[in-house]
């Protein structure tokens, strides 16, 4: 069995309820089909359960440090205040590993979508994405959140073909719609929170800063 999946063991592990999924569906039952990303402590994977697929992000608990563990519990609030990742989110832990399983999208990230097309996307095709997109990023600025890292590799596609943002681990609620931390993927930051990275204080329109990264994302998909 891979690395991480020793969660989903019958009688290992105990699940916490933590949004639209029900325990009872027996997610923690779930095999393992394929690790799509792998890093020291943790990775990615698709499961299968009951002939319905999800996304499993499996860490080993023991490399996790104050800050991932800070990282996943935003994650899990804001997936589940903001009713963010449509469907179901559900939170795994044994004494090992700690797992978010939530929905799997089939057709995979812009980046790939990108680099599958020949490196660039059509007008067409990058302006369906960019609207989808722009709708995600209002819907949680909206109720206050700031995603913090858009890039091609958090946008993925559906079995509809219908854009989603994902990967909230940097996400934050910010009072005023203002931030004061940066973070993010430096390509695709905006310059306000490259200033903060820089160590200038100020503090930034956290909605503003990720229409500028899908501003980047969208003239990547265009251009390569």
């Amino acid at each position: 069995m891979p690395f991480g999946f020793d969660w989903c063991r019958r009688g290992t592990v105990r699940a916490a309820r933590t949004a639209a999924v029900d325990d009872d569906e027996g997610w923690l039952d779930a095999r393992c089909v394929d690790i799509l990303k792998r890093s020291p402590g943790s990775c990615v994977a698709c499961v299968l359960h009951k002939e319905r697929y999800a996304l499993a992000k499996v860490w080993d608990r023991r490399r996790m440090d104050s800050l991932k563990i800070a990282s996943l519990e935003n994650e899990v609030k804001a997936l589940r205040d903001a009713q963010i990742q449509r469907g179901f989110v559900a939170l795994a832990s044994s004494p090992d590993t700690v797992a978010l399983v939530t929905e799997y999208y089939p057709g995979g990230d812009l980046d790939r979508r990108r680099k599958r097309r020949g490196g660039v996307l059509t007008e067409a095709e990058v302006s369906f994405y960019a609207y989808d997109a722009w709708a995600a990023l209002k819907a949680i600025g909206s109720l206050g959140w700031a995603h913090r890292d858009v890039k091609p590799e958090n946008l993925c596609i559906d079995a509809r073909g219908n854009l989603r943002l994902v990967d909230f681990g940097l996400s934050k609620f910010c009072e005023g719609g203002r931030c004061r931390t940066a973070c993010g993927t430096v390509a695709f930051a905006a310059p306000e929170v490259c200033d903060v990275a820089l160590g200038i204080e100020i503090d930034y329109d956290g909605h503003a800063a990720d229409l500028w990264s899908l501003g980047c994302v969208l003239l990547e998909l265009k251009t390569g």
